[in-house]
């Protein structure tokens, strides 16, 4: 789909956890500028803010995690930080950035926007400093 998208010069975005810094980096090494990446994910968040926070703005019908209980969601979260963190690993050995959104999110968002316009990360965004 990537590769049809870019052959027709479409804007696009494409979001998901299937697609890894090394394929954006061959995408990249085929078709330059017109791709743009970066990485969300929270592998320093608080696991018990996190919980707080699903429970406050989750429950909706598409919400996968609503039927968890306290443990099973906690649980599900400290996957999901260890998911973010080899993430934000991957990132830095690609030299792709990573935007960290469990500490401050209206800044992380404001960063993933001014990148996907502007094509650079603004200064003092919220990525990992190792890049």
């Amino acid at each position: 789909m990537a590769l049809t998208l870019l052959e027709d010069e479409e804007d696009y975005l494409i979001e998901g956890v299937q697609l890894h810094p090394q394929q954006v980096d061959a995408l990249r090494q085929e078709w330059g500028d017109q791709v743009r990446a970066c990485f969300v994910g929270y592998a320093d968040m608080d696991s018990r803010a996190k919980l707080s926070h699903i429970r406050a703005y989750g429950g909706g019908p598409d919400d996968w995690l609503r039927d968890y209980d306290d443990q099973q969601l906690l649980a599900t979260i400290e996957r999901l930080k260890a998911l973010s963190r080899t993430l934000r690993d991957e990132c830095a050995r690609w030299g792709m950035p990573f935007v960290e959104t469990g500490i401050d999110l209206q800044p992380a968002i404001d960063s993933v926007v001014h990148l996907f316009r502007t094509g650079s990360m603004p200064t003092g965004s919220p990525t990992d400093d190792s890049l």
